[in-house]
């Protein structure tokens, strides 16, 4: 088992080195703003979660975010974010399974989702993209891509992104 200092300190190792080379990837980092646009991170796993609201709020998206996916379905209800990160491996709701929902749903189904996952075998890419998911990010997490794949999807569909 992986000590919570280790994991604390391979944080804060990446986001130090986010930080250090933002500017060469082009992301600014800046405060939160509403022309940034709204993200509902849906990930079990706290630190994941952590990195992924520190990297997109240190980029100025507004951060919404749950470990459990019945939860994000209910967020829906009152909130349409502009992208989803979605974990694919949840309880009781697979990530795949919510993506569903949210597709078969008319107000929800142009929200594009970003799945990031642990999930890296032949064939399990296709197999989420073809479950509805707009784009894959394997873990472990190369911050750059991860960054970069926010931008173009949000880039692509609303126009908020820089």
């Amino acid at each position: 088992m992986v000590s919570v200092e280790l994991i604390d300190r391979r944080y804060d190792g990446g986001l130090r080195n986010f930080r250090a080379s933002a500017a060469n990837n082009n992301f600014s980092l800046q405060e939160n703003s509403p022309e940034k646009g709204q993200i509902l991170i849906v990930e079990d796993h706290e630190g994941s979660r952590r990195l992924f609201t520190d990297l997109l709020e240190s980029c100025g998206f507004n951060i919404i975010q749950t470990g459990d996916p019945l939860h994000a379905f209910e967020l829906l209800k009152d909130i349409v974010p502009d992208l989803i990160i979605m974990d694919i491996r949840l309880p009781h709701v697979s990530g795949l399974e919510l993506t569903r929902w949210i597709k078969e749903d008319g107000q929800l189904r142009s929200i594009p989702i970003v799945a990031v996952t642990a999930f890296a075998m032949l064939g399990d890419r296709q197999r989420i993209l073809d479950g509805g998911c707009d784009a894959y990010i394997s873990k472990p997490l190369d911050i750059s891509n991860f960054l970069q794949t926010v931008h173009q999807i949000l880039g692509k569909t609303s126009g908020k992104a820089s």
